[in-house]
């Protein structure tokens, strides 16, 4: 439904065409691999890896298209991983217009930037917090944390991170002393809250 709508939206406007469709992450690297478009238009919730991992994948490639990430999904790390990766828009799905989306598209393709509402509330909100995950957590112990709470093993993360499954348990402890909670279940429950299952863990270990 998503494709749908983006590929609606670009086709009314004469000055835009769509050179590509994809459905999974794997598609949508080998398509941009091929057709380096301009500006690409990508879901976080795609079904193997997410938008973020895409542009990374791309970036390695030497490719760097503009982007404009799309999703529901407005949570702190979800915002945190989307500043990480420098891209230049971001549109809530649950706000989204076809005007909005028109914008949002033009103003990347000419340099500008374009993020909801929402997305900069979160943002600025997790700026001003001295004690947002970002400020207590290294990148490793954040992706460790994601792992975690998508119930992932000790030895898979070990795998995953090419680390030892005794750094994975002390990179946890570090994790619970910072957050200051003092059980397992009470660290996913704070992942979860935070939105640290954003579906990095499942990228990394594809």
């Amino acid at each position: 439904m998503t494709r749908d709508f983006v590929r609606k939206v670009c086709l009314e406007e004469p000055d835009l065409e769509v050179v590509a469709e994809a459905s999974t992450g794997y598609e949508a690297v080998e398509r941009i691999l091929q057709t380096h478009p301009d500006v690409v238009v990508l879901d976080i919730g795609l079904p193997d890896f997410d938008g973020i991992e895409v542009l990374s994948r791309v970036r390695e490639n030497g490719v760097r298209p503009k982007a404009l990430i799309l999703s529901s999904n407005g949570n702190p790390y979800v915002v945190f991983r989307i500043e990480q990766a420098a891209v230049q828009g971001f549109v809530d799905k649950r706000e989204q217009t076809a005007d909005t989306l028109r914008f949002a598209i033009r103003s990347i393709r000419s340099n500008r930037t374009y993020f909801s509402e929402s997305f900069n509330r979160i943002r600025n909100r997790r700026h001003l917090d001295p004690f947002a995950f970002d400020k207590l957590l290294t990148n490793q112990q954040m992706l460790v944390l994601a792992m975690v709470a998508d119930l992932i093993s000790d030895e898979k993360i070990a795998s995953s991170l090419a680390i030892s499954e005794r750094t994975v348990e002390a990179h946890r402890t570090a994790i619970m002393r910072k957050l200051g909670v003092h059980s397992r279940t009470e660290l996913i429950l704070f992942a979860k809250m935070q939105g640290f299952t954003s579906g990095q863990s499942q990228s990394n270990l594809s």
